[in-house]
């Protein structure tokens, strides 16, 4: 299995850096550049993306449907 190290870079977080490095250019190749040179300087300061866990994807899922798609046996009783 292949295993990559991702990291999630904000648009504007982006933008700032290029204006930081005087770079006002805005097409692909450049970005591309720009990513990388962020990711290659800057990545110690980031934290890699990792995957939710079965449960964290639970929780993500109650949280948007909201309490209407938790089972009854799951929701806590009154007498807790």
């Amino acid at each position: 299995m292949l295993r990559c190290v991702v990291f999630v870079v904000y648009a504007k977080d982006t933008r700032h850096y290029a204006k930081a490095m005087g770079l006002h250019g805005k097409t692909d190749r450049v970005d591309a550049k720009l990513i990388a040179r962020l990711i290659e300087r800057e990545h110690e300061k980031s934290h890699p993306w990792t995957m939710p866990t079965p449960e964290q994807r639970q929780i993500d899922r109650t949280i948007s449907t909201g309490p209407s798609s938790v089972p009854p046996s799951a929701r806590p009783s009154a007498d807790r």
